[in-house]
């Protein structure tokens, strides 16, 4: 196993540290907190499946495809975080272009359902929502970004945990959709690189949530006016 293979595993199982963090401040969580521990359960359960299987193909015991289990997170995760925004947004505007957004997307999910990305035995990545995905979701941070300056109502920012959650899936889904952009034309070396980036990403997000569940406690305190 080279290196870069043993940190991908171990970013994959550090996945267990926003979920032990969220387990800590569990008393501390609001609704929308609580979704968002729906969603770390879900990517907790498909990072499993990579771990495992990344574990019995070095062992040299297994080898079996569980592509199927990062597509449909892909899938699920996105709702879950629509939903996340759209009970965080106040303004009916915003409020409306995320569910437009929700429907859009829906409407991809089923083209890469009727592609083939769905399918238990499919050896491919989602061809349509992956990339709108993480469009739309730096759509929706970037609204509850601008509504909350709008509004003035938070003192300290750096203890406001939805502040936390949102860089992160804004550096998250940011970075993934450049990566997308700019190496879908490569022909050398794309799957190493691409995976080197995502696993980078993935740990700076690990590290947001983590902080995110940290300052729940916070969040209703003198964090906003």
């Amino acid at each position: 196993m080279s290196w870069v293979d043993f940190l991908g595993t171990f970013v994959e199982a550090s996945i267990i540290l926003p979920m032990g963090m969220m387990l800590y401040r569990k008393k501390y969580l609001s609704s929308e907190l609580m979704i968002l521990a729906s969603y770390i359960v879900v990517t907790f359960l498909k990072n499993i499946t990579g771990v495992t299987a990344d574990i019995l193909y070095y062992l040299g015991m297994l080898s079996f495809n569980n592509l199927i289990f990062y597509n449909l997170h892909n899938v699920i995760g996105t709702f879950i975080i629509f939903l996340i925004y759209f009970k965080l947004l106040r303004n009916k505007k915003w409020k409306l272009l995320c569910l437009l957004l929700t429907l859009v997307f829906s409407f991809f999910v089923v083209l890469d359902f009727n592609y083939g990305t769905l399918d238990l035995d499919t050896v491919r990545f989602n061809k349509y929502s992956y990339s709108t995905s993480n469009l739309f979701i730096i759509v929706i941070v970037l609204s509850y970004f601008y509504e909350s300056l709008q509004d003035l109502k938070i003192e300290d920012i750096t203890r406001f945990p939805y502040f936390w959650m949102s860089t992160g899936m804004l550096f998250y889904s940011g970075g993934t959709l450049l990566m997308y952009i700019f190496l879908i034309g490569a022909e050398k070396n794309t799957a190493k690189v691409s995976w080197n980036i995502h696993v980078f990403l993935s740990f700076l997000f690990n590290i947001a949530i983590i902080l995110t569940f940290w300052y729940s406690k916070y969040l209703n305190k003198s964090n906003v006016k």
